[in-house]
C-alpha cells in the first residue's frame, strides 16, 4: 500500500503532472478515450465514473455494509492510514451510526488514468442534522486481481479545504470561543493589498485585520501590518473568553510585534504586545506559542526580545505581568 500513498501537497498538486506519457487525463469536457480501462469519462452520456460515485453514494445512504463490501479492496489507504476492509467496513458503519440522517451527494470533477491506478476527483456534498457541506474528495482505484478487469478501491481521502491549507500557516487560527458566549469560532488574518515594488499598500494604510466566522463578533485592525501569523492564547484572565494573538508581518526589519487581544464588553483592547525577532518566531512554532504563559489566576509570563551589546544578538528578557 506504500505504493499508493499521496500525500496531501502532492494532491493539490496533481494538475501539473498531466504531461506525462504513462497516463491520460479525461475531463467532462472530453471524449471518452479508450485506455482499456474503465472509468473513463464521456460528457454526452452517463459515464462509469458517475456510475461508480452513484454507487458509493448509494452505500453511505443506504447505509448498506454488503454494498461497501464491493467497492473497496481488501486493504485501503483510509484518511491517512493504512486499514483492512473490515476496519474500513466498522468505521464506516460507527460514523453512519453516530449520524444517521447523513445523506451525500457525490459529483465528478475529473479523473486521472495512469498504467497501474485511476484517481477520480469530485465534489461530495453530505448533510448531517441539517446541515450541509461540501468538500473535494479523492478515490484511487486498481485492479486488485490481474485476471479480473474489475477495479476497487485502494485509497480514499477529502482533499484539504482553504481552510485547512490557511490553518498550515497560522493565517487562520483553531477553533476558540472568543466573545465566551460558550460556542466555537474561527479568526482569519484579512491581509491588505500590497505593491511590492513600492513597499506600500494599494489604499495607501497598511492595516490588516482579524475576522471572525461569527459575525456579531467585530473585527480587529492592526496599523502598520501587512498580515502575520495567529496564536490561540487560551483564557488568560478568566473570563470565559480566549484571547488572540498576532505577529505582526512587515516590508522590512527583523523586528516586529506579538500584540495580544481580549474581548472585553464586545470591544477589542489589546492586553499586551511584545517586541520580537519575527524571522525566529515565525519559524519556530512552539517558541511562538510560548511568547505568552499564563502562570496564575491574574498573571502571565511574557518574553520580550531585547539587543545585547555583550552577545551583539538580541535575547529574551521574560517578565510577568498582572491581567485584569
Amino acid at each position: 500500500m506504500h505504493y499508493f500513498r499521496i500525500i496531501i501537497s502532492s494532491l493539490i498538486l496533481l494538475s501539473s503532472c498531466q504531461q506525462s506519457k504513462n497516463k491520460t487525463k479525461t475531463t467532462v469536457n472530453e471524449k471518452q478515450i479508450d485506455v482499456s480501462q474503465p472509468f473513463t469519462t464521456n460528457g454526452n452520456v452517463i459515464s462509469s465514473n458517475d456510475a461508480l460515485l452513484k454507487n458509493f453514494d448509494d452505500a453511505h445512504n443506504s447505509k448498506n455494509t454488503d454494498a461497501f463490501k464491493k467497492l473497496y479492496a481488501p486493504n485501503v489507504f483510509y484518511y491517512t492510514k493504512e486499514k483492512t476492509l473490515d476496519e474500513v467496513l466498522k468505521m464506516k458503519a460507527a460514523a453512519l451510526q453516530k449520524s444517521p440522517d447523513y445523506i451525500q451527494k457525490s459529483t465528478f470533477v475529473e479523473d486521472f488514468i495512469y498504467n497501474d491506478r485511476i484517481e477520480v476527483f469530485f465534489d461530495k456534498t453530505f448533510t448531517i442534522s441539517g446541515k450541509s457541506n461540501t468538500v473535494r474528495s479523492i478515490l484511487i482505484l486498481a485492479r486488485i486481481d490481474t485476471a479480473i478487469s474489475e477495479f476497487k478501491i485502494i485509497e480514499e481521502s477529502d482533499l484539504p479545504s482553504k481552510k485547512y491549507l490557511k490553518k498550515q500557516d497560522k493565517t487562520i487560527s483553531n477553533d476558540a470561543d472568543f466573545n465566551g458566549d460558550g460556542k466555537k469560532e474561527y479568526a482569519e488574518i484579512i491581509a491588505p493589498k500590497i505593491i511590492e515594488e513600492e513597499m506600500n499598500c494599494e489604499n495607501g494604510d497598511c492595516i490588516t485585520e482579524i475576522k471572525f466566522s461569527d459575525n456579531s463578533i467585530k473585527n480587529i485592525e492592526i496599523n502598520n501590518c501587512i498580515g502575520g501569523m495567529l496564536e490561540i492564547e487560551g483564557d488568560l484572565n478568566n473570563d470565559g473568553a480566549e484571547e488572540i494573538g498576532i505577529l505582526d508581518d512587515w516590508f522590512t526589519s527583523r523586528w516586529g510585534r506579538y500584540i495580544v487581544y481580549t474581548n472585553k464588553n464586545s470591544t477589542w483592547q489589546v492586553l499586551t504586545t511584545l517586541s520580537v525577532d519575527r524571522f525566529t518566531v515565525m519559524d519556530d512554532a512552539k517558541l511562538r506559542s510560548s511568547l505568552v504563559r499564563k502562570i496564575g489566576k491574574n498573571k502571565v509570563e511574557i518574553s520580550n526580545y531585547i539587543w545585547n551589546d555583550e552577545q551583539a544578538d538580541m535575547i529574551i528578557k521574560k517578565s510577568i505581568i498582572p491581567i485584569p
